[in-house]
């Protein structure tokens, strides 16, 4: 086989052809070139999923923690196409550890034994309004009823995190969605992402984050195994009428009433489930479930729920849930007198019995791993097994909390304000040096640029004649200073202006010098 080699002589327009053998071609860069491309592509292939991404949500792991998730995803999810028709084996499948799906009570606790459990959950942003509404809620209820226990699935978007932290300390659950609640891009990323944002901005530590409910109840192929690599105890996503219910249980053993071809035939050992036992909501003709608006307030459903409840509560004594989503709170007046009307006939039939318990849901995986009567519940310390009383309040980090305001967002934390709005892509900016509390300035969306935040952008070298930046028109510190050459001083000048936009999600700067002849 021969190859052409076209050159071109200096005296002649004309090409001439030189013909080689490629048997006797040495070894050049480009052959290296392409051996050392194809190992780094198998490289990168075996070791993708901890140090190809970008947007990967290990990043901000030690070596140690990247090994060790790695290591975890390995070998946490594996293939039982071999047990797909079969039962789940209880004699392999012991708690704590493992639980099998299951429609009869734990341990075969007698009906008249077994605890009733009531959870309340909200599926939305927390802002000021939720934290306001939840109060009044709790303030119309006597005794302990006033202390009853709720589980927030937050989501990033809106979020106020100083509110979350005080939910946080008043020992409500804070579990996650994602950051945005329609979620369709990044799950793993968001989910670490807003784990990273709650941590630093709201105080709740990372292990205290243990639940997760998929956004629009939307599970992806790898949505479980996710669960595992990011350390999250339980999830909440899947929702089955309350007739056909099942208690808490591990997917060690899959999913026995799912029919999602992605999830069939694999295992994510230690998971748990708790799936959503919904009930009719008159508003939409269907479940109050994740795909829907969570339960309506209104008088109809107070009737329903209440025949709901007591037929679940006289026959099968399953976990029953009252979900709510932000759309549940259009109506002030309509949710209070829902809230109340439901929570006393719960109370009335809890009376006579005292078997009637409200917990969250990371309560309720407690009790499911040491599954025991009321009659054990009644006669230990409650505060030690955390299950019927609510234990002292922890405090909150600050007493007056930073006011953090960008064009686009606006939210307070007792933690120093980011330089710039929290994402997904960067959950944890650089905090700003100083206390904001007293700041009655919005802070340019993207920071000050070449300058520091100090209730206004300052720029570098504003105060001296040295090389550095001014403010432009959107109170950052794009606009470079102008070399005075008279007076051999660099000087901020009206002659010079310049602005900034984002544009694909780039900041572009544009300057534009006039005429310095004065």
């Amino acid at each position: 086989m021969h190859k052409r080699n076209r050159s071109t002589t200096k005296s002649e327009n004309s090409q001439t052809y030189q013909l080689y053998n490629y048997d006797s071609l040495e070894w050049s860069w480009a052959h290296y070139t392409i051996i050392i491309t194809l190992i780094l592509l198998f490289l990168s292939n075996l070791f993708g999923d901890v140090i190809t991404n970008n947007d990967n949500p290990y990043t901000e792991l030690s070596y140690r923690e990247k090994r060790s998730v790695s290591r975890n995803k390995k070998y946490a999810k594996k293939d039982i196409d071999e047990f797909l028709f079969q039962e789940c084996d209880e004699t392999k499948c012991l708690l704590p550890s493992c639980k099998c799906p299951n429609k009869d009570s734990p341990n075969s606790i007698p009906h008249n034994k077994l605890p009733q459990f009531v959870l309340i959950s909200i599926d939305s942003p927390i802002t000021k309004n939720i934290y306001i509404m939840r109060n009044k809620a709790k303030n119309l209820m006597n005794g302990k009823l006033s202390n009853i226990p709720y589980t927030f699935f937050v989501t990033g978007d809106e979020t106020d995190y100083y509110y979350v932290e005080k939910l946080y300390c008043e020992n409500d659950e804070i579990s996650i969605h994602t950051y945005d609640k329609y979620s369709n891009g990044n799950v793993p990323r968001d989910i670490q992402s807003l784990k990273l944002a709650l941590n630093n901005l709201s105080n709740v530590p990372n292990q205290e984050l243990k639940g997760f409910r998929s956004p629009q109840q939307i599970l992806s192929k790898n949505i479980f195994s996710n669960l595992l690599d990011l350390n999250v105890v339980y999830d909440s996503s899947l929702e089955l009428s309350l007739d056909n219910g099942y208690w808490p249980f591990t997917l060690d053993y899959g999913i026995p009433f799912l029919n999602n071809t992605n999830l069939q035939g694999q295992s994510f050992s230690g998971l748990w489930e708790i799936p959503i036992l919904s009930i009719p909501n008159a508003k939409s003709q269907k479940m109050s479930g994740t795909k829907n608006f969570g339960l309506t307030p209104s008088e109809k459903n107070i009737n329903i729920i209440k025949n709901e409840f007591k037929k679940n509560y006289e026959n099968k004594k399953l976990p029953f849930y009252l979900y709510f989503t932000e759309d549940s709170f259009e109506s002030s007046k309509s949710f209070l007198h829902f809230y109340k009307e439901i929570i006393k006939y719960i109370l009335e039939l809890s009376e006579s019995n005292n078997d009637i318990y409200f917990v969250t849901y990371n309560q309720l995986i407690n009790w499911m791993k040491n599954p025991i009567t009321t009659d054990a519940i009644n006669l230990m310390n409650k505060s030690e097994y955390e299950i019927t009383e609510q234990k002292p309040k922890k405090e909150l980090s600050c007493k007056s909390p930073n006011k953090c305001k960008y064009s686009s967002t606006y939210f307070s934390t007792c933690s120093k304000c980011p330089f710039q709005s929290p994402s997904p892509k960067e959950p944890n900016p650089f905090p700003l040096f100083l206390n904001d509390s007293e700041c009655d300035k919005q802070m340019p969306e993207g920071g000050c640029g070449n300058g520091m935040w100090e209730c206004g952008c300052v720029c570098l070298n504003h105060d001296n004649n040295l090389d550095g930046f001014c403010i432009n028109n959107d109170g950052q510190c794009f606009t470079p200073k102008y070399y005075d050459e008279e007076n051999d001083e660099y000087i901020c000048s009206d002659n010079i202006i310049s602005t900034s936009e984002i544009v694909n999600g780039t900041r572009q700067i544009t300057v534009t010098t006039f005429n310095q002849n004065k």
